[in-house]
């Protein structure tokens, strides 16, 4: 036996390692560009985060890369300006030079808000600057 490889598992359904499935949360699906509350841990704490991963792959992971929401606004390229018309209570930023990945389960089970085309245009430009990716 390899040991290097896990075990496989028992089949579909069964959680990593052959675990039971963690409830309703394996069947939940998010998509790209919706803002969700998520529970970080320390030292972020609980704040909005944005969903970046593209949506096919998103329905399959058990855990996402999101950028953070941050009410400190640097006027920096690598942040997107949203607020009210995203479902945030006050002005705030996406910010693309911290990008995490984020299990699914500390996601709330309902998006706040989504980004509307303009700030999805600004979200990819921000993103772009951010990893210095060419285009």
């Amino acid at each position: 036996m390899d040991r290097r490889l896990p075990p496989a598992t028992p089949g579909p359904g069964a959680g990593a390692f052959g675990s039971p499935p963690s409830g309703s949360d394996c069947a939940r699906v998010v998509a790209r560009n919706e803002i969700y509350w998520a529970n970080l841990g320390r030292p972020a704490g609980r704040r909005p985060v944005c969903v970046l991963t593209r949506d096919a792959a998103a329905s399959v992971l058990n855990a996402v890369t999101c950028a953070p929401v941050t009410r400190t606004i640097r006027g920096i390229r690598s942040e997107v300006e949203i607020g009210l018309d995203e479902g945030l209570p006050e002005p705030c930023v996406i910010n693309c030079d911290n990008i995490l990945t984020v299990p699914v389960a500390d996601l709330d089970p309902q998006p706040v808000g989504h980004l509307r085309e303009v700030a999805r245009a600004h979200l990819d430009r921000a993103l772009r600057y951010a990893l210095d990716i060419a285009y």
